[in-house]
């Protein structure tokens, strides 16, 4: 009886995988992603008016970011949880003002249940030679999945939804 419970052990390892399979793709193909808004938001002058490639910026002059397209994969995994930072930027912001600005950000996953987002305690002020002030944020996913992100600052929100970790081949991305 043993021998024949071994000859099936395969089987059976290969129908729960396919069954998570199947599973990660719903999951991801009914995930909100969010995609660049029409028409597109350019940040006042002097900001960059076009993000790095692969990314596309959402907000208002008050508080916006770039949000890459796609899935958020290859994120590295930390204690807390996969790690990305998200940049921000504010008309007329100045890291030596407001080094630690008072940002909130928050995040549930949409798609199954889990642990929220986890913060930094603060964000920080910061800058590059030569351009505007931006705020940098980091940021903790506990599982890959369907995540909305909301980010507040001075009465602004904004709002935005990513998956976390790789897509499974051919699932169709659901906009929003």
């Amino acid at each position: 009886m043993a021998s024949r419970s071994v000859r099936f052990l395969p089987l059976a390892t290969l129908v729960l995988c396919a069954a998570g399979q199947a599973l990660a793709e719903d999951r991801a193909g009914a995930c909100p992603i969010t995609t660049p808004p029409t028409p597109a938001f350019i940040p006042p002058a002097p900001y960059e008016p076009d993000p790095a490639a692969g990314g596309f910026y959402l907000g208002t002059p008050k508080l916006w970011t770039v949000v890459w397209r796609g899935a958020w994969d290859r994120l590295p995994y930390w204690k807390e949880g996969y790690r990305q930072h998200i940049a921000w930027w504010s008309q007329g912001y100045d890291w030596k003002a407001d080094p630690q600005p008072e940002l909130s950000i928050t995040g549930k996953r949409l798609d199954a249940p889990a642990p929220p987002l986890v913060t930094d305690d603060h964000a920080n002020g910061a800058h590059i030679d030569g351009k505007p002030s931006f705020i940098m944020s980091g940021v903790n996913f506990p599982t890959t999945g369907c995540w909305e992100i909301t980010a507040r600052w001075k009465g602004e929100e904004v709002r935005f939804v990513v998956w976390i970790g790789p897509l499974p081949a051919d699932t169709p991305k659901k906009q929003n």
